[in-house]
């Protein structure tokens, strides 16, 4: 199935996501996990956005979403076949998460600096910069892991400020949601200090 244009997901997987949708919706009403005028440009803005990063990952690799949230991207990528954790602090998110939990996420109610396991994978979508979201994630990684990061238009002002604490490898993927967003693949990250 096509949406919204740009990109292409199974028939099951596209159910999987029309029921997620669903499922938030009606939570949302009484627990407002995400903004209503959000609800207007699910598809387009943040189902279309999360999909996109499946591309960038392996379904063999254990992945790690920080700040979870209503499950942008975590719940997203599991609908989609991928093993992931989803990171969330807040209890009525992380509800709505367990609720619809599916067989290949694990939903832990914790904050990310809590967190002690190691993942080949990490990923986070609207929590923080990108020198705070490297500060809250790198002991999450191996020698080999790989951040995969969805950034808004400030992403050049946020790269700029990461570099002044972080060294790394960098490859950058145009948004398929925004022609001011990038997608920051980032690997050999090391502390400057």
């Amino acid at each position: 199935m096509l949406i919204d244009g740009k990109v292409t997901v199974s028939r099951e997987t596209y159910d999987k996501l029309v029921h997620y949708v669903s499922l938030l919706f009606e939570y949302n009403k009484t627990h407002n996990i995400i903004g209503s005028n959000e609800e207007d440009r699910i598809w387009e803005r943040h189902i279309v956005d999360c999909i996109q990063l499946g591309q960038y990952m392996d379904k063999d690799k254990k992945i790690i979403d920080i700040g979870s949230g209503a499950g942008l991207p975590g719940m997203v990528l599991a609908l989609m076949g991928f093993d992931i954790t989803l990171v969330e602090s807040n209890s009525k998110k992380t509800n709505f998460l367990k609720s619809v939990s599916c067989e290949t996420a694990t939903v832990i109610p914790a904050r990310c600096e809590n967190i002690k396991k190691k993942y080949d994978i990490i990923t986070a979508r609207a929590v923080t910069n990108l020198r705070n979201l490297l500060s809250l994630t790198i002991h999450l990684s191996k020698k080999d892991s790989i951040f995969i990061f969805p950034k808004g238009r400030n992403w050049k002002k946020e790269l700029i400020d990461a570099e002044k604490d972080y060294k790394f490898d960098l490859e950058l993927k145009d948004s398929l949601t925004s022609s001011e967003s990038k997608i920051l693949i980032m690997k050999n990250i090391k502390c400057r200090k």
